[in-house]
C-alpha cells in the first residue's frame, strides 16, 4: 500500500494506497481502509471470486473479471474450468489492465474513398460479453453457463450446462 511506519495516518492518500494494492495484486476487487489512532491501519480486501476466460490473438487464454480487468494468463486447457467468452479476441492483454478487443472487422471504403469502420466493433462485442457475465453473477448462474458466444450480437448464444444452447 505504500504506507510506512511513521507516516501521518490522517493525511495519507487512500486512493493512491488502494491503487498500489490493485496494481500489485490483480485479484483484488475492492479495498477499504480503517484507521485506529494512534498508529493502526486496517486494510480490508475483497478478492475477485468469479472469473471468465478469453483468448488472445496468439491462442493464449486469460482470466478476466466481469468488469473486464485482466487477472492472469492461464495454461491452454485450463479455460474449460471457467465460463468462456467467445466471439471476441483480446488485443495484447496485460495483467491488471482493462481488456481491449482486437478489431477483426474489415474496414470498408465508401465511393468517395473514405475508410469506414465495421458496423459492430469488436469492443462492442467484448463489452456485451462482460455485461452478460455481470448478469450471470447477479442471477447466481455462475458455473451453470459454460460459454457465451458474442460472434454476432444479433445471435448471442449461451451454452448452459453440457446439453442446452440458448
Amino acid at each position: 500500500a505504500g504506507i510506512d511506519i511513521g507516516d501521518y495516518l490522517l493525511t495519507f492518500s487512500r486512493a493512491r494506497a488502494a491503487g498500489k494494492i490493485r496494481e500489485t495484486l490483480p485479484y483484488v476487487e475492492n479495498v477499504r481502509f480503517g484507521i485506529k489512532l494512534p498508529g493502526t491501519v486496517n486494510i480490508v480486501i475483497t478478492e475477485v471470486d468469479v472469473t471468465y476466460s478469453l483468448e488472445d490473438s496468439t491462442g493464449n487464454w486469460w482470466l478476466v473479471n466481469s468488469g473486464g480487468r485482466i487477472l492472469e494468463q492461464i495454461p491452454i486447457g485450463a479455460q474449460v474450468g471457467h465460463t468462456q467468452l467467445t466471439g471476441v479476441v483480446l488485443d495484447a492483454p496485460q495483467v491488471g489492465e482493462q481488456a481491449v478487443a482486437l478489431e477483426d472487422g474489415e474496414m470498408i471504403v465508401d465511393p468517395e474513398g473514405n475508410t469506414v469502420p465495421p458496423v459492430v466493433r469488436a469492443q462492442q462485442r467484448l463489452d456485451t460479453a462482460l455485461d452478460i457475465a455481470g448478469y450471470l453473477e447477479l442471477n447466481s448462474m455462475i458455473g451453470k453457463v459454460v460459454s457465451v458466444d458474442v460472434s454476432a450480437l444479433e445471435d448471442i448464444r449461451l451454452t448452459y450446462g453440457r446439453k442446452y444452447q440458448v
